[in-house]
């Protein structure tokens, strides 16, 4: 009996392991979002959730009721019923050129460290490749996987979310190799995005401070409101974080 046993628990465990799809196969690709109200909306990139099979946010399981805009490349997920959420503030006053920044994420999954990553930099353009006025040249630098990720004033407001970077078929094309040239869509686009979709969020106005603050601060702050995004299932080809030549965003 004690052999029939043993043997029937390692066939269940067995079993388990292969015919959960958590289990069976990696993450196609990773992404970062955060969240955007206090009952479990996060908000993405729609390349990071696009054609996913399934979506995982962190550790909070899988996520449900994806909403898509392919045009502004931005994703909304909603956790798990119950889950309560941290939400970020969306800034609406003006950005300025040269501001500094930070971005949160989760670059590199799976060869870097699984903790949250911190970059700062400036905004260095208030428009993006053909001056379209939706997004914002950063010099935070990203790596696939930061895309989503939010980017935040130094008053721990969100002022864009991290898009894409020029990519090596740029420079392949082109001849020259772009030095940390990256891109944020405007949280402003993302405000639009949300209202067409009836989701209530949280923004930035003065009596939710503006005093400047470290960058230790804001990333101890904001961290718990920023997850993993997890994509099971195939994908178009393309990598994250790039676009073309043309400037147009790879899918």
């Amino acid at each position: 009996m004690r052999y029939s046993f043993s043997f029937f628990s390692c066939l269940t465990v067995f079993s388990f392991i292969v015919f959960n799809p958590a289990y069976a196969q990696p993450p196609a690709s990773t992404g970062s979002g955060f969240a955007v109200t206090n009952n479990g909306w996060v908000l993405t990139n729609a390349h990071v959730v696009k054609n996913c099979q399934y979506v995982k946010i962190g550790d909070f399981g899988t996520g449900k009721d994806i909403r898509i805009d392919s045009h502004d490349d931005l994703a909304l997920i909603k956790l798990p019923d119950g889950v309560k959420t941290k939400p970020l503030y969306l800034r609406r006053n003006v950005i300025r050129l040269g501001e500094d920044i930070i971005a949160l994420g989760f670059p590199l999954d799976g060869l870097l460290s699984d903790s949250i990553k911190m970059t700062t930099g400036n905004v260095n353009s208030l428009s993006g490749v053909e001056n379209d006025i939706r997004y914002l040249q950063i010099s935070t630098p990203i790596q696939p996987g930061s895309s989503g990720g939010p980017v935040i004033d130094r008053q721990g407001h969100v002022i864009g979310i991290t898009t894409s970077g020029l990519s090596k078929t740029f420079a392949d094309e082109s001849g020259f190799i772009a030095q940390n040239v990256n891109f944020a869509i405007r949280a402003r686009v993302a405000e639009l995005f949300l209202e067409t979709e009836g989701i209530a969020v949280s923004y930035a106005d003065e009596d939710k401070g503006g005093s400047f603050r470290s960058t230790a601060d804001i990333a101890e702050s904001t961290s718990p409101s920023v997850y993993k995004i997890l994509c099971y299932g195939e994908k178009n080809s393309g990598t994250d974080d790039a676009v073309r030549s043309d400037g147009k965003e790879q899918k």
